[in-house]
Formats: structure tokens, sequence, C-alpha cells
């Protein structure tokens, strides 16, 4: 949903200039100060400027070189007591640091200047021991030019009550924005971002990487609501060093920094770090987001706690607060790592969260608002005095986006940050993942201009805007008249040239639109698409608008009431119905009922798409095509087709050793697993394995372990008659060819091979067929056109079916037939065994078959269709002459002949088919008066009574001829899995009346029951449940 409210809140967050005089409202806070600005929040929010000095005046830069003189940047910050404005847009390049040290009282307002703004380019900006600093809008971009090797692009240091908004830094030489020793401070709303990595930067050992976003540090330090994108480390570091104290002067303990609403992009090394020495941090509602570089290093935790040696104290770290902080990863983080971040996510102080490996002492807890405010030493000591407006972190991120930066007009360096970090990704730059060395890699310096608004009195304010608030353009001296807010008229008017945030708005209507509007998400498929589109964009844009704290009073309530208009605007789907039904009957599967059937599933599901893709379609057509729909899915027959009575044996094969004492498999699971393991590194000593029935006890499956040290591994299933069915492998080839005459799937018989599933001659091949031995020798019965073209490292589920009666076996492949019906040239129940066979690859003559799964099959046995009853009833019915019934009983007599000869007419037809339209034609005759004489079907198939409770017991009829007869009973839960299943030879003596099977079952339990004997046709009644 980011995406989606940022792009709502890119037409929904309209700049409007402030109407009225000085309309802007009381910035008073209840503390009882005058905000910097409106909007100004944290430790630096009700610092002063140039209104807080004695003879304030307004400088204006009217150059855009560096030589000292009037005019110039270098200049206007010489003095105190200075509101600095800009008459110029562009580059202004440094021809050294600019340091403004010991000055107080400065306002500078970069949002001044005309067109597309002011930059500072060449060399780093520098803050010493002043005081008393507003600085908006700015920029600053570095660059290596005349840089030093340990330029900082801009810093402040040892000062008290700054606040630095909206400002946009990059292309350090060390760290891009560092700002540390200083009491009573505030960074909100900048971007920072591309510190050079590998520039200038030498401390003694030559060039090294050095692109490092910032250090913060501070006495009630604030840093809110500010993106930090694409360094290599300092997320920032937090404090100041090892042996540099938070501020000059005080101990550690006394700091407090606080790091809020943040959007983290794109770090290679570090993310936030450091905090030596008990320095207390607040990281509250931060969104850490993973990019190209950072998936270079191991998972970065939200914070890593340092140990520091000073002021006294030794291997002390953070003194560290979380709460509400969350870390986006990106797409290739492997499972573990996935599951440590969801877990810190849900909890912030989780194992995992802060990497405390450097310090031996640390107090990591959850941050809480409401602790009591002034507390010496808690955390939230300046939050009451001092407030920030906190927002959950995906809120704070949509707005950081959107609004941070000298964003009045974003050039191109801050927009790639942006789109970088709302896309994920960072593909530019000499690495290719968002670090650059230079800032040529990314096309350098945007140019900027603009054009000067006529000013007739130059007191920087335009002369449109003083005609507008009731100013005189004609006299200078008003610009510094304080205005009914307590703002200098100037103040007033650079404030209301950009967003402010701090607007008192009444959100009442909205939230309550927003609530009713939540009572109708779980509601969708009730609506049109095209009205719900309306609606959910509506809430969504009204959710951001709630969330956002730039949103004013007029974008409230014009969300608010475009909710509520797209909520009565929500339409009715007369088809809801209708599409519930097609999804239903979309979702069935077509193997599960007879052809027959599911063919007029397949015609109602046509039609009821037709309708349901028809504009002009009524709620009766609607109605009538669901109808039509749900009486098809009613109607559908189940298919009579095999069902496995017997688990899944797996058996992996693996590099290392394998054990000698192999057990007995006395009972087959799912879970049964064996291990293929070598010690040889040429794999040239392989070990083949064979699953057999054992003599002593033939109801057991044994494996059995050939040490033989031939050149392949086998597994072997003894080959029952009786339980012919198919045979399913599933394998996984492990290189991309393999070697000639290979033999993977091998049917053996008494007097030696059958067929096989392999490879020809040749070196190695890409190919498999089957190769079947024919009275004239082995045959290839794959070609050019139908072998299975195999890829390394794939999954295949190969099945063997064999039709016992005409002794031919087909060869699939992912359910797809490559070899059908090909003649085995021998009786099948002379098969002794399949065997699964490893083979040579050409990749370290790794074997190929690195695991595989065998299942045996028992199948319903294939019989002809009784149509014999179906047919007679058919002739007797159509003999009928229509005139001498009742025309209501004689419709439903037609009804029922027409679809019992449309089945008989129907290629594909199953017993369950006949079976069925016979019953519906003699309810119909009888209902007539005809005596209809059911006879006996050919066969009893699959019964499905739902069991309720208890056991079940199944009888087999002493009138069944028992020779050569097998019963078969299975329990299925209610997902479909086979509990248990029972085959046993039917005995039945002449005094017996019936024999029962009792199987232990549970609730919603499915029982399937069949006999099997394809020479006997059993009553209808044989097996009772």
């Amino acid at each position: 949903m980011r995406k989606v409210i940022c792009a709502v809140l890119s037409s929904l967050m309209v700049m409007s200039s402030v109407s009225g005089a000085f309309a802007a409202g009381s910035a008073e806070l209840s503390s009882g100060g005058l905000q910097a600005f409106p909007g100004a929040e944290g430790g630096g929010m009700y610092t002063t400027g140039a209104r807080g000095g004695a003879g304030a005046e307004i400088y204006h830069v009217t150059k855009l070189t560096d030589d000292g003189s009037p005019g110039t940047l270098r200049d206007a910050v010489s003095e105190s007591n200075r509101i600095i404005v800009f008459d110029v847009a562009g580059n202004i390049e440094l021809e050294d640091q600019l340091n403004i040290e010991d000055v107080e009282n400065l306002t500078i307002l970069g949002q001044t200047a005309p067109g597309d703004g002011i930059c500072i380019k060449g060399a780093g900006v520098m803050f010493n021991k002043s005081s008393n600093i507003i600085m908006r809008y700015m920029r600053f971009r570095m660059g290596t030019e005349n840089a030093t090797s340990d330029s900082d692009t801009l810093g402040a240091r040892r000062g008290e009550n700054l606040i630095f908004d909206h400002c946009s830094i990059s292309w350090s030489v060390d760290e891009c924005a560092s700002f540390y020793e200083n009491r009573n401070f505030t960074l909100q709303w900048c971007i920072i971002t591309e510190p050079l990595n590998r520039s200038i930067h030498d401390e003694g050992s030559g060039i090294q990487a050095h692109g490092y976003c910032g250090i913060w540090g501070g006495i009630n330090a604030s840093f809110h609501h500010n993106l930090l994108a694409s360094a290599r480390g300092r997320f920032p570091r937090i404090g100041s060093s090892e042996t540099t104290s938070v501020v000059e002067g005080t101990a550690d303990t006394d700091s407090l920094i606080d790091v809020r609403n943040n959007v983290f992009f794109n770090w290679q090394e570090t993310g936030a770090y450091g905090g030596e020495n008990g320095t207390r941090v607040n990281l509250v509602s931060n969104y850490y987001k993973e990019g190209p570089a950072s998936v270079e290093k191991n998972l970065n935790q939200f914070y890593e706690i340092s140990a520091g040696n000073k002021a006294g104290i030794s291997g002390w770290g953070t003194d560290l607060a979380l709460s509400g902080n969350f870390y986006e990863a990106a797409d290739i983080r492997n499972e573990d790592e996935q599951a440590l971040i969801n877990s810190i996510n849900a909890d912030n102080t989780a194992d995992g969260a802060v990497d405390t490996s450097e310090a031996s002492v640390y107090d990591v807890t959850l941050y809480d608002p409401d602790e009591p405010s002034g507390d010496e030493g808690s955390h939230t000591q300046y939050i009451n005095d001092y407030p920030v407006l906190t927002q959950d972190y995906s809120a704070a991120y949509n707005d950081v986006l959107m609004y941070a930066g000298a964003s009045k007009e974003r050039d191109s360096v801050d927009s790639r940050a942006v789109m970088s970090t709302e896309s994920g990704e960072a593909a530019y730059g000499n690495y290719g993942n968002g670090l650059i060395d230079d800032p040529s890699e990314v096309g350098g310096w945007p140019v900027l201009s603009g054009t000067k608004e006529t000013d007739t009195d130059g007191d920087a304010i335009p002369d449109a805007w003083e005609d507008k608030n009731g100013l005189d353009k004609n006299d200078s001296s008003d610009a510094l008249e304080i205005a009914e807010s307590g703002y200098y008229n100037i103040e007033e008017y650079a404030n209301s040239l950009v967003a402010t945030g701090s607007e008192d708005v009444d959100k009442t209507a909205l939230n309550q639109a927003i609530a009713e509007a939540e009572g109708k998400l779980s509601d969708e498929n009730l609506y049109t698409a095209e009205s719900w589109q309306a609606f959910e964009t509506a809430y969504n844009t009204a959710v951001a608008a709630a969330n956002s704290v730039y949103a004013n009073q007029a974008q409230i309530d014009n969300a608010a009431q475009d909710l509520r208009d797209k909520i009565d605007a929500l339409t009715i789907n007369i088809k809801a119905g209708l599409q519930a039904a097609i999804a239903e009957a979309a979702a069935l599967r077509a193997d599960d009922y007879t052809p027959y059937s599911y063919q007029a599933l397949t015609d109602a599901l046509s039609r009821a798409n037709a309708v349901n893709a028809d504009p002009s379609a009524q709620q009766a057509d609607a109605d009538a095509a669901e109808e039509s729909l749900r009486a098809a899915m009613s109607e559908l027959t189940l298919a009579l087709k095999s069902e496995t009575l017997s688990p899944v044996v797996k058996y992996d094969f693996n590099d290392g050793t394998v054990g000698q004492n192999i057990p007995t498999i006395n009972e087959i699971t799912e879970d049964t697993r064996y291990y293929y393991e070598s010690t040889e590194d040429d794999y040239t000593t392989i070990r083949t394995y064979y699953v057999q029935r054992d003599a002593d006890t033939p109801n057991d499956l044994a494996l059995y372990l050939d040490d033989t040290g031939n050149s392949t591994n086998e597994t072997s299933i003894v080959f029952e008659p009786q339980n012919a069915g198919k045979i399913s492998i599933k394998i996984d080839f492990k290189a991309d060819k393999i070697g000639g005459s290979m033999r993977i799937i091998n049917i053996q018989s008494n007097d030696g091979r059958i067929g096989y599933l392999g490879t020809g001659s040749g070196d190695y091949n890409t190919r498999i067929n089957y190769y079947s031995n024919t009275p004239d020798g082995v045959l290839a019965v794959g070609g050019a056109d139908n072998g299975l073209d195999f890829e390394p490292d794939t999954w295949y589920t190969l099945e063997l079916e064999f039709d016992i009666e005409n002794d031919t076996v087909t060869y699939k492949c992912d359910g797809e037939a490559y070899f059908e019906n090909i003649d085995c040239g021998m009786d099948i129940t002379d098969i002794e065994s399949i065997i699964v066979r490893g083979v040579q690859g050409n990749s370290d003559r790794h074997p190929v078959v690195d695991n595989f799964e065998l299942s045996r099959v028992i199948s319903t046995p294939v019989t002809e269709i009784d149509t014999t009853q179906l047919e007679s009833l058919i002739i007797t019915v159509s003999s009928l002459d229509p005139s001498d019934y009742d025309a209501q009983l004689w419709a439903a007599v037609s009804g029922a002949l027409s679809e019992a000869n449309a089945v008989m007419a129907y290629a594909n037809k199953q017993q369950p088919d006949v079976d069925k339209a016979y019953a519906a034609l003699s309810a119909a005759y009888e209902a007539l008066g005809g005596t209809v004489d059911p006879g006996a079907p050919a066969i009893k198939y699959v019964q499905e009574p739902v069991l309720r409770n208890g056991a079940v017991t199944a009888s087999v009829l002493n009138t069944l001829d028992p020779d050569g007869a097998l019963f078969i009973i299975a329990v299925y839960n209610s997902d479909g899995a086979l509990k248990s299943a029972d085959i046993s030879e039917i005995q039945i003596s002449e005094s017996a009346t019936e024999i029962s099977k009792n199987i232990s079952a549970e609730n919603g339990d499915t029982v399937k029951a069949m006999l099997w004997n394809s020479d006997y046709a059993p009553a209808a009644d044989d097996i009772n449940l």
C-alpha cells in the first residue's frame, strides 16, 4: 500500500499559499514557546534565529561567487543577527571550507531563492560554536574540487539551539552530515545521500573507502523524518566517537539522541551503531530498507552497540530504547534471515534486533512515550517539552519520500534518491549499486536557474505577496515587523512558500468516513469492479491524508467528502452470486468426475462466463446462469478411478558414509528414509540398494545393500501381478547430460530384461527413450520427436502403467504420455522387479539420480461397461405412446429418456453415468405405472459414505462367489489423505452369512470400498457399510 499512498499523495498534496494576512495561525505550543517556524519539532524547535537578537537585518545574497565581497554567502554568514535571503538561483562554488564560527542569531531561508533554488558546492560548510541558527531549504553538494581529505559536506558542533530543515546534503569526502556536541538540536525532513565512496579521503595510509552518512549526537538532539540513502555506512554513527564527548564538558550519560521516523536505504556496511558509555538513544518508528549495496554484506540489525573508554568509564555500551522500527529485507535473504527479520519487526527488543558483541554492559528497552517526562536520565526526559509528532513507520515512509529535502523544487539528485528508495533499486554509478566515487558518475551538479520576482522596496517580499497580505510594497521596514502570529513578516512570507505541516486541522469528519469505509473492506464481491476501484482509491487517499503531517484543512475536508461520495456511489454487483458460482466451478477438477457429467458442467460454465462478461446482462440473466451452473455442479458424477492404497516410500541419496546395519522395513510410512552416501571423492565406489519382500516374512518389505562397488546405485521393488496398476518414480537429474547406454528404470523378468527407460549409445546424452525387448531384439521406442529432453536440477515424475490383459506398458512423464501401449514381448505376470538406478553424469562423475521417490498403486480393474439394462429400458420406454399418459408425468419420462440417449451416445461414458441415467429413467417409468427388473450391475464400484461417529463395519454377503475376489476398504481423512487400508481375500464358508471389517474412523472421515473380481458380477447390495 505504500506505493499506492505515495502515488495518491502526489496528486492530493498540492501546495496552497496562505490566504489573508498572516493566516498561518498560532504556532504556540502547550510548553509556551514559539516554534522556529510552523512545523519545527524536537530539540531545536524553539530556536529563534535572527528574531532572537537585537537589530536584526535582512541580508540579500546577490552573487554566486565566493570572494567574500558584499552579496556573497561567505559575507552573509560572517556576522550575527541576520535573516539571509537569496535573490539569485544557481550553484555557489566555495573556494575553501566555509566556517561559520562564533556566530549567533542567523535565519537562512533557502526557499526564498527564485526558480530552482540554491546549492553550495566545491567545499564543506561547518558551524562551530554557533548558536540560535535556523536554516531551511538549502542544498549542499560538495564534491572534491576544493575539499580536503577529511571534509564533511555539512556539519555543526559545539552549538546550542540549532534547527536544519528540508536541506539536501550529498557528495562528501568524509561524512555528509555530522552534528554532535550540540544542545537542543534538530535535523528534520532532510535528504542525505551519495557520500563519495572512494575519493580523496586519506588518513595517512592512502586513499580509503569512506563514504559515510554522518555522526549524530548531542543533548536533546532530535533527528526525524530524514532520508539517508546509498552510502557505505554510518546510518548513522551515534554519539561522537570513542574519544570525543557527546557534548564538551559533560558525561555521555547526560546525552539523549532521539532518532525517529527516518528512512534508511541501501547501506553497505553499517547501519546505526556507536553510542558508547551509556549514551541514551531513542530509535523509534524508523524504516530500514535494504538496497543493492546492502546485500553484499551480512544482515544488518537495527543497531550495533559499541563500547568505549572515555570519561572514566570502560566497556559500557548504549542505553538504547527501541519501538516501532521496521526492517524490509532484499528478496535474496534466506529463510533463516527472513525469520529473524520477522521476529525483530514483531518485537524490536527480540534477539537479533541489536548486536551487542562489542559491549560488555548495555541496556536495551522498549521506548515508552508515556514515561513521566522531566526525570533525569529517562528516555523521555525532553519529549513533552520538545515534542515530535510521531507517525508509524509506514506513514513516515510515505511522507519522507514525498516531502524531504529541498523539496520546494526537487533537483535530479534528490529525485534519484527518492525513486531508488521507493523501487528498492539503485543500478547507477560505477559500482552499479548506488554508491559512487565521483559526482560525474551521476551527471554532476544539476543546473539551477530562476528569476527574482518584482520587489519594489527591496525587503525580500515580492510586491504581489505584499499586496495580497496587506503590506506596503513601498515600505521596506514592514518586513521586520512582528505579525500577529509572532513571526517577522519576512518569515511569514518565507513560511508561505513551503508546506508547514503545522496547521491545526480537524480530522473528525475524515476519521468517521474512514471508520465507515473500513466496515466495507471485506465486501468487495458485493459491488461492481468500477465502483469498488473508485472507493478503494478514495479510501487510500483518505488514510494517507489522515496519517500525513502535511495535509491542510482543505485537503482533509476534500479527502473526507470524496470518500463519502465514493461510499454512496458503491453499486451492488448483480452478478456477485454468479461470479461466486463461476469461481467454485472453475476450481473443480475434470479428473474427479466422469467426462459426461463434466462436459455438462463445462457447457454451463461457458454460458455463465458469457453472461458475466455481458455488460447489458440483467439480474434475471445472472440468476438464471447461476442456477444453471449450480445445477450442473450438483449433477456431477464421481469418476471410477484408481485409489492409492499404500503410502509413498522415499529414498534420499547423498554424499558421505552409509551404515551397514540396514533395518527391515516393518512399517512403511511417508517418512521412511534411507541414505546413499559415498566416501570416495571420485564417486567410483557406489553401493546398490534393493527393496524387496523378505522370504520368511512376505508381508514385510526389507531393504538390502549390495556393496559390489559397481558404478550405479539401484532400488528394486518386487512386482506383484495382482497389484499391477502403475509404478510412479519421482527423479531429480543432477547433471545436464548422462552417460550412454544407461538404464535408469529397468524392468526385470525371471528370464531377463523386458525393457528399460534410459539413454542410447554415445558418450553423453540429453534425451531419455524407452527400449523394449521384442522378438526382434531391443527396440528404441523413443526418437527425435518423442523422447524426453531433461534439464539438470529438475524433478520429473515418471510413471509406468501396465495393462495386464494386453501385456503392454505406457510410459508417462509429468502426466504426459511419451511411449504408449508398448508390447512387452512376454507375460507381465512374469515380471520380477522394477529397478531404479542411479547413473553417471558429466559433472564431476556425480550420480545423476541424487534422490527419488517410489510408490506402488493398487488400481480398480478395467472392465467393460454394462449398458444392457439401460438399452433394454430405453427400448421399452421408446415404444410407449405419449398420448396414453398424463402430460406432466410424461414430461419427466421424456427428459429422462433424452438424458439416457445422450449418455449412450457419449463415447467416453463410464459405468456411473450409465447407472445414474438408468436410475432416473427407471424412476420416471415407474411413476407411469411401469415395472422395472433391475437385475445386477457389472461391478460394484467405490462407495463413499462420510462417517459421523465411531467405527464402520463393511460386510460382504455370502451370495458372492468368492473365487479369486479381493475385498478392499480404505479410510481417508477430511483432507482426502489416506489413513488406513485393508486388502483381504474373500473367504466365506457355506455356513457363514457375511464377513465384516471394523476400521477405526473419526467424524468427517470417508470410507471407500470396492470388490475386485472381473469374472463375476456382484449384486448391488453385496457391499453394505
